[in-house]
């Protein structure tokens, strides 16, 4: 082949190669809004999973989501669970909930929310750019589900995770940082809280880390490093109630 047709093979063999690379990738997603009434399973295949309003999770149900499923949240919507959330994974297929903005900031959707009674396991997930309202990134109501090996950042409102009457949630290894609030609040009732590395987190008021206010808590093993307040307690602060600390 002379090296004039060489010439026009390579340059047509990159012009095609421009075009396919120029050509828009279609994302499949799932649109998810309203009651959830019956066990179901948010799969891979699915995801990611655009929530387009409030999704309630009813009791007797359970909404189990995959490893490495996207739920990505188009505003200031939540997901309530009155039954069952069974979010678990593992190390580099973890579950993302996060905002659906090309460009997301703190606020973007509301929180994880277990209502009283129900029952849950947060299991390797990245919850990032919630807090939209006041009750964190993850709210923790009159019950107990566990949270563990999570990363929780980019929370905007009270805390990465609020606990309010919480009947002993054990929240473990977590990493809960760059929070522009509180790392870990504690409000009432018994929680369990362990081996977490709470950093970088920024109250505007008071109790930058960890705040724990009239509740039984035993906290052991956490790491709390470079979290500031305003106020008083800027990585750990605990008034009334009982704390062991170890």
């Amino acid at each position: 082949m002379s090296k004039s047709r060489l010439r026009v093979v390579a340059v047509s063999f990159m012009a095609l190669a421009l075009f396919l690379f120029s050509i828009p990738v279609t994302v499949q997603a799932t649109d998810v809004c309203g009651p959830i009434f019956v066990d179901t399973t948010w799969t891979l295949a699915g995801s990611p999973y655009i929530v387009t309003c409030g999704v309630i999770v009813k009791p007797g149900a359970t909404l189990t989501i995959e490893p490495s499923v996207e739920v990505k949240f188009d505003g200031p919507y939540s997901l309530q669970v009155d039954g069952t959330l069974l979010a678990q994974s593992a190390a580099g297929n973890e579950i993302t909930f996060t905002s659906n903005q090309l460009f997301p900031n703190p606020g973007d959707w509301g929180c994880i929310h277990f209502a009283a009674d129900s029952q849950g396991l947060l299991e390797y997930c990245r919850i990032e750019y919630g807090g939209y309202g006041d009750k964190g990134g993850v709210f923790i109501d009159h019950s107990g589900p566990s949270v563990n090996h999570c990363m929780i950042t980019q929370i905007s409102s009270t805390a990465g995770i609020y606990t309010y009457y919480a009947d002993n949630p054990y929240i473990a290894n977590n990493t809960i940082r760059d929070n522009p609030v509180r790392g870990i609040l504690c409000d009432y009732g018994s929680a369990t809280i362990s081996g977490n590395t709470i950093t970088r987190n920024t109250s505007s008021s008071d109790r930058g880390g960890l705040y724990c206010s009239s509740v039984t808590v035993t906290i052991s093993d956490n790491t709390i490093t470079s979290n500031t307040a305003s106020g008083p307690g800027g990585g750990l602060y605990c008034y009334y109630g009982t704390a062991t600390i170890s």
